[in-house]
């Protein structure tokens, strides 16, 4: 993922400087996630999924694309932007501030689309990127109202059905987890939409799988480990009254029939608390590491190199989130 990061770092600097030619006066809020995750210590998934993807049934290099691949995190951030205006994250917590997070995250998206309009692609191809990626903005921003409006403490239909609260949570972690992986894929079968074809239907199914269940970790990394993003907003579901799957299993764990705020970061300070919730994290997500497994397999009697796509499904098993180790209080 590092080697890929630094490949593309031409790009973003290029980027970046469209941006702040272009508004210069906004160049402090704008930069502000940028320089967190393209310059600081951020993996940067997508754009390694992308590169990973188009290799899979490539017949060129894959630097051909590296402005779009470069481009996946651009939107990517742009989603992060619009969130801080959310969640009290990252210091942004004045009104200011987040009304400038969200000015940022248009102004993201509008430099995607016009690289996109002038772009090395054929009109199909643009049209195709642009009507996926704003499907994938569609579902990201869909899973955030759910997450603020749905999954609030103050739904009282939460509390009556888990069934009801599962649905509405998995559908939630789907478009938040799972909408810009599978963007990556669509990007890819676009781009190379000869042998690539011949398996898109698992590899959407992958991605929807391994965000899903990466957006589950997420939620227990919120409360669990030290691994965070955002180090010093811990318990900020909690603070921030967003019943998470880890939130609910952490009141099952209390005997509480109701969230209450004190009580349940009382619980995370609790490693035998911890280690059990991590035990039923674990548990849920076990089906969806099996299927995921299971797809890799048909992926790979039809003649692709899986390694990777491996390397990558192990990451669930191997997170960080997982490891009673990292837990801090």
């Amino acid at each position: 993922m590092r080697t890929t990061k630094k490949d593309l770092i031409p790009d973003f600097d290029s980027i970046l400087n469209v941006f702040n030619d272009k508004y210069p006066l906004s160049r402090k809020e704008f930069n502000h996630l940028y320089n967190k995750r393209i310059f600081g210590n951020s993996l940067l998934l997508r754009p390694f999924l992308s590169k990973l993807i188009y290799e899979l049934g490539a017949m060129a290099d894959w630097k051909i694309h590296s402005r779009l691949f470069a481009l996946v995190e651009v939107i990517n951030i742009s989603t992060y932007q619009s969130n801080l205006a959310f969640d009290n994250k990252n210091g942004i917590r004045s009104e200011l501030d987040k009304f400038n997070q969200i000015i940022s995250a248009f102004f993201s998206t509008f430099i995607f689309f016009d690289e996109i309009i002038v772009s090395q692609y054929d009109d199909r191809k643009r049209l195709n990127i642009i009507e996926a990626t704003v499907k994938g903005l569609e579902e990201i921003y869909y899973g955030q109202y759910i997450d603020l409006n749905i999954l609030s403490f103050s739904n009282e239909s939460l509390y009556q059905s888990f069934e009801f609260f599962e649905d509405q949570y998995k559908l939630r972690c789907q478009h938040l987890g799972s909408s810009l992986i599978n963007l990556c894929i669509n990007y890819c079968v676009i781009l190379n939409d000869s042998k690539i074809d011949e398996i898109k239907d698992e590899l959407i199914r992958f991605g929807t799988l391994f965000g899903l269940a990466g957006q589950i970790l997420n939620d227990l990394g919120d409360i669990s480990s030290k691994g965070r993003v955002y180090s010093t907003n811990r318990y900020s579901d909690i603070e921030n009254e967003r019943l998470t799957l880890p939130v609910f299993f952490l009141m099952q764990i209390g005997h509480d029939k109701r969230p209450a705020k004190n009580h349940l970061i009382d619980l995370c300070k609790n490693d035998k608390v911890i280690v059990e919730l991590i035990d039923k994290i674990k548990f849920y997500i076990a089906p969806y590491i099996f299927e995921i497994n299971n797809l890799m397999e048909i992926i790979k009697t039809k003649g692709f190199n899986i390694e990777e796509l491996l390397f990558l499904s192990k990451l669930l098993e191997k997170s960080n989130y997982l490891k009673i180790k990292n837990h801090v209080y």
